[in-house]
């Protein structure tokens, strides 16, 4: 899909990453102008987020204590549930 694909998938790794932490834990399909097969490290160390991370994603949101919201409305069930 070229270009429009490229940029689109960008966005998002670049969304995620704004709500996720305060770390740059994400990266594009595309950096620095080449494909990105496996984000990593530069040392090809994967990425690794904790509950809390994963939890800001999918409720869409960077403020701890959320509980629901984004892709789970009505939240999550388990030990882990809030940001």
């Amino acid at each position: 899909m070229g270009e429009d694909a490229w940029k689109a998938a960008n966005a998002v790794s670049d969304a995620r990453d704004k709500i996720d932490g305060p770390e740059d834990k994400d990266q594009g399909i595309r950096v620095d102008g080449k494909a990105n097969i496996v984000p990593s490290t530069p040392d090809a160390i994967a990425f690794t987020r904790t509950p809390q991370e994963v939890l800001r994603i999918v409720y869409l949101t960077d403020q701890k204590g959320v509980s629901k919201g984004g892709f789970y409305p009505n939240g999550m069930n388990g030990t882990l549930k809030s940001t």
